[in-house]
């Protein structure tokens, strides 16, 4: 017992030094190895807005809990309503990783059971790319014509679902309370699902699982608990097959089955339980690999050493690629896997050699810095490159003035890492540390966190997938803040409340000083209209004299066409772009003029007495697409229209409207603050 209670302590110390450690990064240097804090508002301004927050969460704490309901149910029905609009108004792909599954996902559905070379260098990803292919497949059947709408609405459904479970794995009805105010203000726990790949899946199954096994560990009857134990790792063998890293889930769940107050047959039965199930998924996983056709091609196929020699690269901080250097081309110049995988376990040693103690530890504080520091989890680094259609709300959320979702998420997020900090120091100094679900969320934490650190690639978005049950610890940290704030004297003093609201609201105006030349700042902003640029070509012959055409439907008005389209003799093709009334030349890059919505006709013709070659994107016929080139099955010319124009990174008058309500937050707050001050006072 006194080695079990030992690492539990030592577990949620860790928690606690992981905690200051991303505080500290969070306020001080968020974004700052990626040089992204300037995608944010002052740290000053940041901070404020996350105390005001604080404290207005504290004033909705105070009320009774009829009036909590419906604050709750309120939030609830708006983020329901944000969703669906956000999910028949958003329809587009990056271009790269996700539009590979998602092409896949197309073909998989119709009946193509080819596998491009992107598979064999990323094997993981085809757990997920089936999953979606389901829903597409579902779709034609339900003769529901926007796949990207169904997929959107999946996505969100599945977040939800996950979100919901914390809601029932909570027993404080307070705690309840705030887990929903902050799930419903958190923008990054759901915007992901507006990019189609693997994080909200893996996410969502993964706390799903945990969900699962509290029910297990409630239940009192051993015939349900064996059922509720089986689908729970059945669900983390999902996870798994949908992102390497939640494989981390079964080695918690292994860990914290071990170090459980469960006698020895019975650790041993739960550990045998797990083995054998998680033998069974991967086998039928295999088997539906199989049955897709899906092999892996070793020319194609990287390593794992390559990833952990990617996260121990000095030169990137641990990431793809920085600068001039992409690790990726360094690898690939090895033509076989057994030679890539002989290259990178030289660099792994090479890097630890050279690198040394500090060397390693300068190398994880950059790490911790990219991938823990902002509170938008990876969204400020999405876009749309292939869309047809865009929503007016694109600019705030992927485009370039999204700074005021930025930092409020940066805000809620700090708020959220003192919760995470308050409830590690809570179970720490807890005499007899009762061995809780909560145990299985801090090692899942914890488990990715030093993945990533110690021996794997590091990005923003890879710490989305432990962001629910980040969010339920923080809750509860939060809660046990406001229930030291109740019983605390200092509180109790009208005068102290003043004094501690007169800084607030100083720190606020100093904040806002500080940016107002910042929002001024006019960038390029362009507002996606159409898209149609691909990261991976494939190259379409033109025969002399040939010309090939493209129908194109632009949604509404545009001034800006790019076109990007590499070819062995640029200077012999002639474009043209073409509708009702005009019949206008494009050159390869940026064109600007201006046009209404409507059909358009882009055509392309090889004026010499030669065969050219140009590079197409390819992709079986999806909604995100137009029509393909004519008589050229799959292929699609490479170019987009947008409106581009100088905008400030905030409007002044949305700026000074941010202010408003922030001060008249606190004045609420302040006034609902000094009312319970005074009926205590009475008490």
């Amino acid at each position: 017992m006194k080695i079990k209670n030992l690492f539990w302590k030592s577990s949620w110390f860790l928690g606690f030094l992981f905690s200051i450690f991303t505080l500290l990064n969070a306020i001080f240097y968020p974004g700052l190895i990626h040089n992204k804090s300037n995608l944010l508002l002052n740290n000053v301004y940041i901070f404020a807005i996350a105390g005001i927050i604080l404290v207005f969460l504290y004033s909705l704490f105070s009320f009774n809990q009829k009036i909590q309901r419906i604050i709750c149910a309120v939030l609830i029905i708006f983020q329901v309503f944000i969703q669906l609009y956000l999910a028949f108004t958003f329809g587009g792909a990056q271009g790269v990783d996700d539009f590979d599954i998602r092409t896949q996902a197309e073909a998989l559905s119709q009946g193509s059971h080819q596998w491009p070379s992107y598979f064999s260098f990323a094997p993981n990803n085809v757990g997920s790319t089936i999953i979606f292919s389901w829903i597409i497949k579902l779709c034609s059947i339900l003769k529901f014509k926007s796949t990207t709408t169904a997929l959107n609405l999946f996505s969100f459904l599945i977040i939800d679902i996950a979100a919901v479970c914390g809601y029932f794995i909570l027993k404080n009805k307070q705690s309840k309370i705030l887990y929903i105010l902050l799930c419903c203000s958190f923008a990054p726990l759901f915007l992901p699902a507006l990019i189609l790949y693997t994080d909200p899946l893996a996410m969502s199954l993964t706390f799903i699982s945990i969900f699962l096994v509290t029910k297990a560990e409630r239940s009192k009857n051993k015939g349900s608990t064996a059922v509720l134990l089986i689908c729970s790792i059945i669900t983390m063998c999902l996870a798994t097959f949908c992102k390497t890293n939640a494989i981390i889930i079964l080695i918690a769940f292994a860990i914290y089955t071990t170090f459980k107050n469960h006698s020895l047959k019975k650790t041993f039965c739960v550990l045998l339980l797990t083995l054998v199930v998680f033998s069974c998924c991967n086998y039928f996983y295999q088997q539906t690999k199989e049955n897709y056709n899906f092999e892996i091609n070793s020319s194609s196929n990287f390593p794992y050493v390559y990833w952990m020699a990617m996260g121990l690269d000095s030169r990137t901080d641990g990431t793809n690629s920085k600068n001039n250097i992409n690790l990726w081309a360094e690898t690939a110049k090895y033509k076989t896997l057994s030679s890539r995988a002989s290259y990178n376990s030289k660099k792994i040693h090479r890097e630890i050699q050279s690198a040394g103690l500090l060397g390693l530890a300068s190398l994880w504080a950059r790490k911790e810095n990219i991938q823990w520091s902002m509170g938008s989890m990876g969204i400020e680094s999405r876009k749309y490159n292939i869309y047809s259609s865009s929503s007016k709300l694109y600019k705030y959320i992927f485009g370039q003035q999204n700074i005021l979702l930025l930092s409020i998420s940066q805000a809620i997020y700090l708020i959220l890492w003192l919760g995470f900090f308050i409830y590690c120091i809570k179970k720490i100094r807890q005499h007899k540390n009762d061995i809780t679900i909560d145990n299985l969320m801090l090692l899942f934490i914890i488990g990715i966190f030093l993945f990533h650190l110690l021996m794997w690639e590091t990005m923003e978005r890879y710490a989305y997938i432990v962001v629910l049950p980040f969010l339920l610890l923080s809750s509860l940290g939060i809660k046990d803040l406001f229930t030291f704030i109740q019983d605390s004297k200092f509180f109790k003093d009208s005068r102290n409340i003043n004094v501690s609201f007169i800084v607030l609201i100083g720190i606020l105006c100093c904040g806002f000083t500080l940016d107002i030349s910042k929002v001024k700042n006019k960038v390029v902003s362009d507002v996606p209209v159409l898209g149609q640029h691909f990261y991976r070509n494939e190259t379409l012959t033109i025969n002399p004299q040939q010309t090939l055409s493209e129908h194109l439907h632009v949604p509404s008005t545009f001034n800006k066409i790019t076109l990007v389209m590499p070819s062995t003799n640029p200077r012999s093709l002639k474009t043209t772009l073409k509708n009702d009334s005009n019949n206008k030349n494009l050159i390869e890059g940026e064109n600007f003029w201006k046009e209404s919505a409507g059909d358009y006709i882009l055509k392309i013709k090889n004026k010499s007495s030669e065969v050219i070659q140009i590079q197409t994107g390819k992709s079986p016929k999806m909604d995100l697409l137009q029509q393909p080139i004519k008589k050229s099955k799959n292929y699609f010319f490479d170019i987009t229209f947008s409106n581009s124009s100088l905008s400030p990174l905030l409007p002044v008058k949305r700026y000074i409207q941010l202010f408003t309500i922030c001060l008249l937050i606190t004045i609420f707050s302040y006034l609902r603050l000094l009312k319970i001050t005074k009926l205590k006072g009475r008490d």
